[in-house]
């Protein structure tokens, strides 16, 4: 009989039953206490898995797009491990591609892909390899996936070149940034638009990872006397597609412009004349029963007005203010009633007309009661803004008191009870009662049809008190309108020269040195109109033109309001003296090469200004800017 050996993977595990069998018959003391036993070939042979890697992450993956990554599992064993299957849970971003099931032979690896397609900012999910592995029959990798996209930013998103001298030219730089969070290609760059072209030369495609930029210059040459637009397109893969920045310039056939180059000098001569193109013009109305037609009449040709003193005096504003007479009873006699204060302000002053407009337009008509009225009080609040407390008890009564324009210790509250002023007002200033602008002409267009109440000659009034100076007389109002260096233009409503309140209004005029030709005769008279019935258009436009015309100025001078790099070297002469409105006056200005070259044109503004002095009140005439080129290296 043939006895067969084991094999010899199993000859241990063999032996050690023999030895076994043989320590039956044995005396036990023979036997060792730590004496291990081996298993059999059959239980050591067993699969085991390992996956790798255990963590999986896919970093800014743009949605709409996919990213795959392998993952590899690998039988460390030595017996066959049999995968069935990857599944995914968790998560459906994530997804297993392989040929499955499998079997893997001992110290084998297979490879399969997981694809991540994003469905939101972060997806986690977890992948579980389902094997025959007796310790780990569900291998686990942790999926981790955050979505990402480019996204194209153009810094500025739009220019105004502004104003620019006809062929003068200048540009602008335009970051172009990847704010995203994948890689931004951009495959396209260019310009449109007459006048408009890029100054930079960029070789396309460019890749830009989030956070990384480049600049475009884009250039503009003002061709025409228009307004002109362009825009920069840029083309990528930005998911929002094609992305614009709008360009706009207008050129100016009279503008100036100068080429300096750097480390050079150029002078020029500038003619000006000595006329106001800047002014404040307010409207001060008596809205009592017998003004209504008046009122109606100002609001039906304010539009006109604006656009008829626009031609002459192109930088101008426009605001509205109303009075009645003081709410008040003195020794029996009833001043005010009901609604009537002796100042409302209802629109400061700004460049939208259609504020002031709207002002107008909504005016209410008031009481009055006797036949004087407050204008002395309303001609000193719109140039002083002080407010009036008529009781002098410190609070702000709605029924009789003015709040100041701008509050401050020195207005009739003590700056305890707030204000009217109106910051983001467009155009405003803080000046007066009405907002006009710092050392700009104020122009007050003021109307009534009574007496104006003047505690100087006699009127009633409420009293003086510790926070007042008293209601405003000829003498407060006149005295406020001159520390403005405004003009008062009074018009004398269903009145006649010989009576009140024409007379008033003339001794204002004379006082504030309000003058004009106003009857055409070559002779200048006191600022005061008369009016009876019909349109306001021509009559007031032509009022303010002929009080800006009559006007002689002491010193009139040309100096830099803005100049940052300090080109302007010298102004000459320094000052022009007795120049009457409309005369001419030739300055030289020597200009330094003051700024280096950079790759394309650059035009820097320079703003001047020329000032005009009548007695001790110096006012702006006008405002210009000068375009220094300085051309490109």
């Amino acid at each position: 009989m043939r006895v067969l050996e084991p094999p010899p993977s199993s000859r241990p595990r063999l032996l050690g039953l023999w030895l076994a069998s043989a320590a039956l018959s044995a005396p036990l003391a023979g036997c060792a206490i730590d004496q291990s036993f081996g298993k059999s070939g059959t239980e050591t042979s067993m699969p085991d898995i390992n996956v790798d890697p255990g963590q999986l992450i896919f970093e800014r993956v743009p949605f709409g797009e996919d990213e795959v990554k392998p993952v590899t599992i690998s039988n460390i064993g030595t017996a066959a491990l049999n995968v069935a299957g990857v599944r995914v849970e968790q998560s459906s971003a994530f997804t297993v591609l392989g040929d499955l099931p499998v079997t893997i032979p001992g110290g084998e690896s297979i490879t399969v892909d997981v694809i991540y397609s994003p469905t939101s900012d972060e997806d986690v999910g977890y992948a579980y390899v389902d094997s025959n592995d007796p310790d780990t029959p569900n291998a686990t990798v942790e999926l981790i996936g955050t979505s990402g996209s480019p996204r194209l930013i153009i810094d500025p998103p739009a220019h105004d070149f502004g104003t620019l001298p006809v062929y003068c030219r200048n540009s602008v730089t335009h970051s172009l940034t990847n704010e995203g969070t994948a890689d931004l290609t951009i495959s396209g760059i260019y310009e449109t638009g007459e006048g408009f072209g890029l100054g930079t030369e960029v070789t396309l495609p460019v890749t830009l990872a989030p956070g990384e930029a480049i600049e475009v210059d884009v250039n503009f040459e003002a061709l025409l006397p228009a307004n002109l637009t362009g825009s920069l397109w840029v083309e990528s893969n930005d998911p929002g597609g094609l992305r614009e920045a709008r360009h706009s310039g207008l050129g100016d056939e009279d503008g100036v412009c100068l080429a300096v180059p750097p480390g050079g000098e150029a002078d020029v001569d500038l003619e000006f004349v000595a006329e106001y193109k800047m002014a404040d013009i307010a409207f001060v109305l008596d809205t009592t029963c017998s003004m209504s037609s008046f009122a109606n009449q100002v609001a039906s040709s304010f539009t006109g007005i604006a656009a008829e003193v626009a031609v002459r005096i192109p930088d101008v504003t426009f605001g509205a203010a109303t009075f009645d007479d003081y709410n008040y009873s003195n020794g029996g006699e009833e001043m005010g009633s009901g609604a009537d204060l002796p100042w409302i302000l209802r629109q400061q002053q700004t460049s939208d007309i259609g504020l002031v407009n709207s002002a107008l337009a909504s005016v209410a008509i008031h009481n009055g009661a006797d036949w004087p009225e407050s204008t002395f009080e309303a001609l000193f609040q719109a140039s002083s803004g002080r407010g009036f407390d008529q009781d002098c008890d410190g609070s702000l009564d709605a029924s009789d008191d003015v709040p100041p324009f701008i509050a401050s210790p020195s207005d009739a509250f003590g700056g305890v009870v707030g204000e009217v002023y109106d910051p983001e007002v467009e155009g405003t200033g803080e000046f007066g009662g009405m907002g006009f602008r710092e050392d700009v002409l104020p122009i007050i267009i003021y109307a009534t049809d009574a007496e104006m109440r003047d505690p100087d000659a006699g009127y009633r009034v409420p009293g003086e008190g510790s926070c007042n100076p008293g209601a405003a007389g000829f003498s407060a109002a006149t005295s406020a309108l001159n520390a403005i260096g405004a003009k008062a233009i009074g018009v004398a409503v269903n009145a006649g020269t010989s009576g009140m309140p024409y007379t008033q209004m003339t001794d204002v005029a004379v006082a504030t040195d309000t003058w004009g030709d106003f009857d055409g005769n070559g002779i200048d008279e006191p600022g005061v109109l008369l009016w009876n019935s019909g349109d306001l258009t021509e009559k007031v436009a032509d009022a303010i033109e002929r009080t800006v015309d009559s006007a002689v100025f002491d010193e009139v001078r040309l100096y830099v309001v803005f100049d940052e790099f300090d080109f302007v070297r010298s102004i000459t002469p320094e000052l022009y003296e007795d120049v009457p409105s409309g005369e001419d006056m030739p300055f030289n200005v020597e200009f330094n090469g003051a700024v280096p070259s950079e790759a394309n044109d650059r035009t820097y503004p320079l703003v001047f200004a020329l000032e005009g002095k009548i007695g001790d009140v110096e006012l702006v005439l006008d405002r210009f800017t000068v375009h220094v080129l300085v051309p490109g290296g």
